[in-house]
């Protein structure tokens, strides 16, 4: 993405599941790109007490390498598009109390304000793009069509919804960073967004 001026989006919500914050989010970025009526495909990060996890999140179904997923346990999401991005953490005690955020870009005028989100706008400047590495390399075993499997004897099997990670590839998490201008013209770090998986890098 280039650098420069943005306007930077977020929209806040209270007491939302993640499966209606998703739909929220994948429904809004369909429709601003004149697609399906339940939206575009979404990459997911998933935490629950046993694992962290990827997903992918599409047609109002969490997909996992091996089938559909069951997202009761999560208790923390990070789910994505190369437009925008959900953050999603549960109350333990108050469903009421579940916090969304979306973090993007584009001015997404199409969210269900009957849920209650709120939005906000300020003008920003793009940073670079940041690469974050993964736990393992690539295996060359592919669980099902569109994921490639990690592999690392310390940390075990990672399941990643990327294709063709070759046998001792990395994969890495891509984020954009956005930096504003503070009082007596300190410049700092504002936020930070998810933006895609890809492949880093070759065998060693």
């Amino acid at each position: 993405m280039v650098m420069g001026k943005a306007n930077l989006y977020t929209y806040r919500a209270e007491g939302l599941s993640l499966d209606t914050a998703a739909a929220s989010l994948a429904r809004a970025l369909g429709t601003a790109d004149g697609g399906a009526k339940q939206g575009v495909a979404l990459t997911a990060l998933l935490y629950s007490p046993q694992q962290c996890m990827f997903a992918v999140y599409s047609g109002e179904v969490w997909q996992g390498p091996n089938g559909p997923l069951d997202v009761a346990g999560v208790f923390e999401a990070r789910v994505f598009s190369h437009s925008a991005e959900l953050r999603w953490l549960k109350d333990p005690v108050d469903e009421t109390g579940h916090c969304c955020v979306i973090v993007s870009e584009r001015e997404l005028g199409t969210l269900d304000h009957g849920q209650g989100w709120q939005a906000s706008t300020q003008e920003v400047m793009r940073g670079p793009e940041l690469r974050y590495l993964l736990w393992g390399e690539g295996t060359g075993k592919y669980a099902s069509q569109g994921w490639s499997r990690l592999g690392t004897a310390r940390v075990g099997v990672l399941h990643v919804p990327l294709a063709g990670v070759a046998e001792g590839a990395r994969a890495a998490l891509v984020a954009q960073e956005y930096l504003g201008e503070r009082e007596h013209g300190n410049v700092v770090v504002i936020d930070e967004r998810l933006v895609k998986l890809e492949t880093y890098g070759g065998a060693a």
